[in-house]
Formats: structure tokens, sequence, C-alpha cells
């Protein structure tokens, strides 16, 4: 039986300075897990980013339009 568990940033992180020792050691055996949570940590961060500031847009649009009532 599989179960699915999310991982924080952080230990994406961890795991990514980790495969980069590996990486340093052993060569680049370990290089496509590497670039795999490489991506992984960058879509979460993107998704992030655009996510505040869609929210940013819609709080100063309201406060615009509340200042023009």
């Amino acid at each position: 039986m599989t179960s699915k568990r999310t991982y924080s940033n952080e230990e994406i992180e961890e795991a990514l300075t980790f495969l980069a020792s590996l990486i340093e050691w052993y060569g680049d055996k370990y290089w496509p897990l590497f670039e795999r949570l490489e991506d992984e940590l960058e879509t979460r961060q993107s998704k992030s980013a655009r996510l505040r500031a869609r929210l940013e847009s819609i709080k100063t649009c309201n406060t615009e339009t509340a200042i023009s009532l």
C-alpha cells in the first residue's frame, strides 16, 4: 500500500542540498532527481507568488473603488 505524503518546501530544500553533495561526490547519477525536486520547488514558489500578486491586485482594486465612491 502506498501513501501520498506531501513534503514541505523546507524538506525539498534540504533534499536538494543533500543531493548536491551526492552529485559532487558521486557524479551525475542523481542529477535527474535533483532537477525534478528543483522544478517542483520552483513550481510551488511560482504558484505562491502569482497567487499573492493576484490577491494584492484585488485588494488594491477594492481600495481604489472604495476611494472613488
